[in-house]
């Protein structure tokens, strides 16, 4: 039984790597086109696409499910990207325009989507309960960051003597190739699917009594902060990145090495830092370090506004989110009643995230009306976001001691919202 389970496991293994490279190449890939011939100056209105579309892709992808089954849903999702990254690698210019900014919006949302099913096939091929899915869970965890180096290295190595159009071509293989793996899986591991939601998912007593407590509503402020940070730092990077010459390496090496650097800073921080850190100071200081490690970096990037510090604002805030803070995230939903656990994360992960994406997009596409203005208030908006951040992340810390003193941090989260 234990090596039949390590053979689901390597399978779940292979799916979430292939993925997770497709995800990092396709990435790279469209970075390198749309940042071409000032498209800098469009990517406000792909913030805005994002926060726009990334709910009702979740709606639709509900109504999918429930009408043809996650088996179907899958692998249909799965096929249409690897047809649309091939069409777009025949199609797609250098530069920015409604289809290329249709095309930046495409791919964290209908990837933040595929990979909500993807880890749907965890609990269906290892079972729903017991310690085989925490295993599972961290395997499969260990291999899509492995994933994400794999694509980010491979781009980095083709770089110099391929197109971006031909990375997108080789994410579309990569998807296919989760496809493979996919129906592989499912035909040597068939077993039970999991039931189908056929009532509301989100009821509305369950959203106001989620909302009216002010726990929710803190997380509701701390995770909008950190969604617009994370917003503006990226947007910074892209634009410092975009105002550079050609120069030898050229723009796909450029973004590869970004890729690269954020997936290893994730992988380093998940093995050395992640559970002996928290264990050390406590959930609410595992949280606190992100917003502490911009706030400390911000003063430099104010003060040299140069390449190496824009560089290194977005490999801290990329890397840690990815490891250290999402841990800890992923525990706050725990204090949370059973009864609106499931509500307070859709509002707060869901609404909550998109509703602050949304109006970064906002600002940025005000703010590049005279963009000398805004790179000059850019960095230093950051470091009062930042600073608000930390106050937040530190109103946590009675609540999670009077968690741990009472025992009352019991359950675990219901809903898993996709990251994009």
């Amino acid at each position: 039984m234990a090596d039949n389970t390590a053979i689901r496991l390597r399978h779940i293994g292979s799916l979430l790597f292939l993925l997770t490279a497709a995800f990092v190449l396709a990435k790279t890939g469209r970075d390198a086109l749309y940042f071409q011939r000032d498209g800098i100056r469009d990517l406000p209105l792909a913030y805005g696409g994002i926060a726009l579309t990334a709910l009702p892709m979740a709606v639709a992808l509900l109504a999918a499910v429930r009408r043809f089954g996650t088996s179907a849903t899958r692998a249909t999702m799965l096929l249409m990207m690897a047809g649309a990254l091939a069409v777009v690698a025949w199609a797609a210019r250098p530069g920015a325009g409604p289809g290329m900014t249709l095309f930046f919006v495409l791919i964290p949302v209908a990837f933040g989507a595929a990979f909500s099913l993807a880890w749907l096939l965890v609990a269906e091929t290892i079972g729903r309960t017991g310690p085989q899915l925490a295993a599972a869970y961290s395997r499969a965890g260990a291999a899509s960051i492995a994933g994400g180096i794999g694509g980010a290295a491979l781009a980095r190595v083709l770089s110099a003597s391929v197109s971006p159009q031909s990375l997108l071509l080789l994410a579309g293989l990569g998807v296919l190739a989760a496809v493979a793996v996919i129906r592989r899986t499912e035909r040597r591991f068939p077993g039970p699917p999991l039931p189908t939601p056929t009532g509301p998912v989100v009821t509305g007593s369950a959203t106001r009594a989620a909302l009216s407590q002010p726990y929710v509503r803190l997380l509701l402020g701390i995770t909008a902060l950190a969604a617009i940070g994370g917003v503006l730092i990226e947007f910074q990077f892209y634009w410092h990145v975009s105002s550079l010459e050609a120069g030898d390496e050229g723009p796909s090496a450029r973004f590869a090495n970004l890729y690269l650097g954020l997936n290893l800073a994730a992988f380093v921080l998940q093995l050395t830092a992640g559970a002996r850190l928290q264990r050390r100071i406590g959930v609410a200081g595992a949280l606190a370090v992100l917003p502490l490690v911009i706030t400390g970096l911000l003063p430099i990037v104010i003060g040299l506004a140069a390449g190496a510090a824009f560089a290194a604002l977005r490999l801290a805030e990329g890397g840690l989110k990815a490891s250290l803070y999402r841990v800890g995230w992923e525990q706050v939903y725990l204090l949370v009643g059973d009864r609106c656990r499931t509500e307070a994360r859709l509002v707060v992960d869901g609404m909550g995230i998109r509703a602050a994406e949304g109006g970064a997009a906002l600002l940025l596409y005000a703010g590049m009306q005279t963009p000398d203005a805004l790179a000059r208030w850019l960095p230093w908006g950051l470091l009062v976001l930042a600073l608000l951040w930390v106050a937040l992340v530190a109103r946590l810390r009675p609540y999670l001691a009077s968690a741990a003193a009472t025992g009352d941090a019991t359950g675990a989260p219901l809903t898993r919202i996709p990251d994009s």
